[in-house]
């Protein structure tokens, strides 16, 4: 069972920490944290006993949440550990970590447990991430492999649907391990299902370019595309570019073309509306630069 975390429950979030070699939170931590309310403890009991729990962190003034921390309960002790933080950032055009562009090295031998944080230190979204790394070295094993379950979580919604995570899934399949998907909100499907457009042909098509030429071309591609087979085209877009986008979408698409806008889905105050063009031009909306929003288009003759 998944619940949230109680006062109670905190003598054996310290004992789950241990499993970590460093930065391990304390007694106060998770006192500060219950009772502040800036986050929160998610724990999984099983008989009575907590087996793991996830450290959600929230931000001032914002939407957004990070997950700090996932701890489970290892089935056996680990030999070894390494413990790495990774900084992301962005260094002329490319990706870089901790400062470099090239190669980092880890000190770590063939069977040998790391732990890898990865933090994005760069002022916006680094896109292309998980193209731009590449773990070299040893063989490295799934860990499922060694008698471990192991889970896969987004903070986007459904893993591996528009979001990183596909890679790992591949892996277990290579690797002959059973891949069991829990339902979770996917912002896409919800955003479907609130649309009243096309649900029995739909294309994500993920982000468009950021430049306004080769946008408005896209747009157009997408909406021909739309028209020729009734399919309806799914959209996202980093938040703060969201007046963008739909400037673009108002100025491009056709009157008759139908837009939904699905924003904040699964957050207090989240709203869904779908309006032709020429309706979204007569009766505009203000769209937030912090709330994430999906967009959907459907074309008509």
């Amino acid at each position: 069972m998944i619940r949230r975390a109680a006062p109670a429950d905190i003598p054996a979030l310290v004992s789950l920490e241990a499993v970590f070699p460093s930065d391990r939170m304390s007694t106060r931590n998770f006192q500060d944290l219950l009772r502040r309310g800036c986050g929160s403890v998610l724990v999984y009991e099983d008989g009575g006993t907590l087996l793991g729990d996830a450290v959600v962190l929230y931000r001032r003034n914002s939407a957004t949440a990070r997950i700090y921390s996932l701890v489970v309960e290892p089935k056996q002790a680990l030999a070894t550990a390494h413990d790495y933080a990774v900084a992301l950032g962005s260094l002329s055009g490319q990706v870089a970590a901790n400062g470099h562009t090239g190669e980092l090295h880890l000190d770590a031998q063939p069977g040998e447990w790391v732990r890898l944080r990865l933090i994005n230190a760069a002022p916006s979204d680094l896109t292309g991430v998980p193209e731009s790394l590449t773990l070299v070295g040893a063989p490295y094993r799934v860990v499922a492999l060694d008698g471990h379950d192991l889970g896969l979580l987004s903070e986007a919604g459904l893993p591996a649907v528009a979001d990183p995570g596909a890679l790992l899934v591949e892996a277990a399949h290579a690797a002959g391990v059973g891949v069991l998907p829990l339902a979770g909100a996917s912002s896409l499907l919800l955003a479907l299902a609130a649309s009243g457009l096309n649900g029995q042909s739909f294309a994500f098509v993920g982000y468009l370019p950021q430049d306004a030429t080769p946008r408005a071309t896209r747009l157009r591609e997408l909406e021909a595309l739309s028209l020729r087979h009734g399919q309806t085209q799914l959209i996202i877009e980093t938040p703060y570019r969201n007046v963008a986008l739909m400037s673009a979408m108002l100025g491009t698409l056709a009157p008759t073309t139908r837009l939904s806008v699905s924003c904040g889905l699964t957050l207090p105050g989240g709203w869904s509306r779908s309006d032709s063009i020429a309706g979204w031009r007569s009766r505009p909306v203000s769209l937030p630069d912090r709330v994430p929003a999906v967009f959907a288009l459907l074309a008509r003759p």
